[in-house]
């Protein structure tokens, strides 16, 4: 993210920070289906896999927050 900070181009800016948060998505989601397969279905931990998303959620708003942050004072130098 902070690499696309310093781009000159907006688009560029954006393209990196959705592709870093799809890639970051598509490792939660396969990491989720190979622990159900591996647990089995029904010895699966789900709550524990329902507050691991919502720690992602968290820590991708609070990842977001700072680039944007810093997007605004490398504009503003």
């Amino acid at each position: 993210y902070f690499q696309s900070v310093q781009s000159q181009k907006p688009f560029q800016f954006i393209t990196k920070v959705y592709l870093g948060m799809l890639i970051k998505m598509l490792i939660c989601l396969f990491s989720s289906f190979i622990y159900i397969y591996a647990a089995g279905k029904k010895n699966a931990d789900k709550a524990g896999i329902i507050a691991c998303m919502i720690f992602y959620l968290v820590y991708t708003v609070v990842e977001l927050m700072s680039v944007m942050r810093a997007n605004k004072k490398s504009q503003h130098a």
